[in-house]
């Protein structure tokens, strides 16, 4: 599987990112920064690499 595949499949089981809701403004592009680093963060702390 690609890397930016995995990263896709891994936000969507653990933050169930593709029902979210949020669509005022840059709240989905902030959002999605966030999300981003808590798994760049969980990998890390884990010792693999998304």
């Amino acid at each position: 599987m690609l890397r930016i595949g995995r990263l896709h499949w891994v936000l969507d089981v653990s933050m169930d990112e593709d029902r979210a809701r949020n669509r005022k403004g840059n709240s989905a592009a902030c959002l999605a920064v966030v999300r981003r680093l808590a798994t760049t963060v969980s990998a890390a702390g884990s010792g693999r690499v998304c």
